[in-house]
């Protein structure tokens, strides 16, 4: 049995993840981890993932629940990357990490982190995202930006706070790789476009969306639409968790949900 621990247990992510964990037969849930100032510290998760009761307690001893998994899933919010990445390494604990907004300093933890212990890292896990990376990187070599305008668009909930969100500026790094780009030159969110090279990205945050992206590819002769639309947050606990048992099968290494999938 593949024992799995989730950090932010409380969060929308992690309520998610626990309810998918608990009805999945290959896995078993053993740890709910929070911060040290989180009210339900003590609570069965069940109670706050609103489902029957599991025995396990949340807790903020993160010592005790990397010593006793054999994957953490990590969505929490920026700040805590380092600190899980060193536990993870101190106890040999696999780890999948969904968290966006990360810093390139975080990234290159992440990467030094992956020499010791195996890591699945996506700015999204959701199959249909990552179907659609693969399909952007193919129409950026196709669709050469001397022909067409390429921008990005997202929407998520009102309450996420990082923008562009993470899918979306990984969505422009698969085009900008097609086209011998360096991402940070042709980068521009809320900018005029300068150059025809030039990824144009815009956001919103309205209510409760989950997450929508769209990508165009804009010609003078005709336009090519990418459109991806989250209906429900298991679709990003479901991954994860598939990314999960997946782990157990390769070596040390950084791996994204793209090699998870075969994609």
């Amino acid at each position: 049995m593949l024992y799995v621990a989730v950090i932010g247990c409380t969060g929308r992510m992690g309520q998610a993840l626990i309810k998918l964990i608990n009805d999945n037969e290959d896995i078993q849930l053993n740890g709910a981890l929070v911060r040290g100032n989180n009210k339900y510290i003590g609570s069965d998760v069940g109670d706050i993932a609103g489902i029957e009761k599991t025995g396990i307690k949340i807790t903020d001893d993160a010592d005790i629940v990397f010593s006793e998994c054999d994957v953490v899933i990590d969505f929490t919010p920026v700040g805590s990357t380092a600190r899980n990445l060193e536990l993870a390494e101190k106890y040999n604990t696999k780890m999948v990490i969904g968290s966006t907004g990360l810093s390139s300093k975080d990234e290159a933890l992440i990467k030094k982190y992956s020499k010791k212990i195996p890591i699945v890292y996506s700015s999204n896990f959701s199959v249909g995202v990552n179907t659609l990376f693969a399909m952007c990187e193919k129409a950026g070599a196709v669709l050469s930006s001397d022909k067409f305008e390429t921008h990005i668009d997202e929407a998520h909930h009102i309450n996420k706070i990082d923008a562009p969100s993470g899918t979306a500026l990984s969505l422009g790094k698969e085009i900008a790789k097609a086209r011998g780009d360096e991402f940070d030159d042709v980068y521009k969110y809320n900018q005029e476009r300068e150059s025809n090279k030039d990824i144009t990205f815009s956001d919103s945050r309205e209510g409760d969306i989950v997450g929508e992206h769209t990508v165009s590819f804009n010609g003078k002769l005709e336009s090519l639409h990418f459109v991806h639309d989250a209906h429900n947050r298991d679709v990003f606990a479901d991954g994860a968790i598939v990314a999960s048992i997946w782990l157990e099968s390769v070596k040390n290494g950084l791996y994204s949900m793209r090699d998870v999938l075969g994609i």
